[in-house]
């Protein structure tokens, strides 16, 4: 629908171009060709109203991911596995939410992909360059930009340290054996769960 309908406004402007010479010559051209105008102008100022409300509203959420992060970090650090599954759960959240916005934008990126011709690039770096991306909408996806790629380097880190906490954990077990009944099921090769969750960094 949205691709159908940037094709159709891109013909409609090559038709009034090739008009507009003939239009000039008549008021009432002159009218028939703004309200044309004008509702082509109107198409465009909803599709990136809905952009710039969309990533602004992901933006925060990542904002609030990249918090959680900090505080994720720190936990790991301070083995305070309680606090870190409601930091990892209150994560969750926040990711959802997310690709409760993605799916949103799904029908317009692939309609602003194929109608501006971004088929086979990046849709970050197509849309900054495209015609549609006022400043207003630069500025909020190359902020969206770097916060994606900070919080997937965090979370990176955060992993690491995970996986040195589950050695360091495993060890500890290892040494236990007086005083404690262990489980016949249980191994030196037994994983210790744990939950991490990585970011999409949308490259």
């Amino acid at each position: 629908m949205i691709q159908s309908n940037i094709r159709k406004d891109r013909e409609i402007i090559g038709i009034l171009s090739e008009l507009k010479s003939w239009w000039e010559g008549s008021a009432e051209g002159q009218t028939i060709f703004l309200l044309i105008r004008r509702e082509i102008y109107m198409g465009f100022q909803q599709i990136l109203s809905f952009l710039i409300s969309s990533y602004q509203t992901e933006l925060d959420y990542y904002k609030e991911l990249l918090e959680l992060s900090y505080i994720q970090k720190k936990l790991i650090k301070e083995e305070k596995m309680d606090e870190l599954l409601m930091i990892l759960n209150e994560k969750d959240i926040y990711i959802s939410k997310i690709d409760g916005i993605e799916e949103k934008l799904q029908p317009y990126k692939e309609g602003i992909s194929k109608g501006l011709d971004l088929e086979g690039e990046n849709w970050m770096e197509g849309l900054l360059n495209s015609k549609l991306a006022t400043p207003k909408l630069k500025k909020i996806l190359m902020e969206l930009r770097k916060i994606v790629q900070d919080l997937y380097d965090l979370d990176q880190e955060n992993q690491k340290f995970i996986e040195k906490s589950k050695q360091e954990l495993v060890k500890r077990l290892n040494k236990v054996k007086i005083g404690l009944k262990m489980n016949k099921s249980y191994n030196n090769n037994d994983k210790v769960r744990v939950h991490s969750r990585f970011i999409d960094n949308k490259r």
